[in-house]
């Protein structure tokens, strides 16, 4: 029905803000922490994507300050048992990029770690999320940069792993890292160096 809004941001509170378009309506936008510290008041016109829901409870919109967010967002709101506002409260928790790793690494400690998110609920999302996330990744591969900043210190394991979000093998994967001097190199050089391999 919606895929954003452009207009002014007005007010900014603890899980939600207000947009007003030219027409001078203010919708109001329920937000993660990650949409909210992003953006502020003032007389710019902000675009931002959102989704529209409907429920017994009302009717709402959630505003998302990336496409990216709003797809993961999509993605969690997929699953059974996990609404709209649950979905939020994930992504207050941990950016996109560093919630995808973390399902691709199949991470269960890690989303644990979010608040509200329980064992059983951490299980479904890996579950029901992992492929779907790897196969975004491998046709649309990950900036580095985000890599670096959302990957553990297990330098050379996360190369690995990073490799196959990007469509290569376990095994070449693997072999591309082998043959990489790793000795003190940050994690995105040694990405950068298996891919030349």
């Amino acid at each position: 029905m919606f895929n954003y809004i452009k207009g002014q941001i007005t007010d900014i509170q603890e899980n939600y803000l207000v947009i007003e378009t030219g027409g001078g309506v203010g919708y109001e936008l329920n937000c993660s922490h990650h949409t909210l510290t992003a953006l502020k008041i003032s007389n710019e016109h902000n675009k931002i994507f959102v989704h529209y829901s409907q429920s017994e409870a009302g009717v709402f919109l959630y505003g998302f300050h990336s496409k990216e967010e709003k797809a993961m967002f999509l993605r969690l709101i997929s699953i059974s048992g996990i609404g709209p506002k649950a979905a939020i409260t994930v992504l207050s928790g941990v950016a996109p990029n560093e919630l995808a790793m973390i399902i691709l690494r199949s991470d269960i400690e890690g989303l644990v770690k979010i608040k509200g998110v329980g064992k059983k609920t951490a299980e479904r999302i890996i579950l029901e999320l992992k492929d779907k996330v790897h196969a975004e990744f491998k046709s649309a591969p990950l900036i580095l940069d985000n890599i670096a900043n959302t990957l553990p210190s297990d330098a050379n394991k996360d190369a690995v792993l990073a490799l196959m979000s990007m469509g290569y093998s376990k095994n070449e994967a693997t072999e591309a890292v082998g043959r990489v001097n790793c000795a003190g190199k940050a994690l995105d050089q040694i990405i950068i160096e298996a891919l030349k391999q």
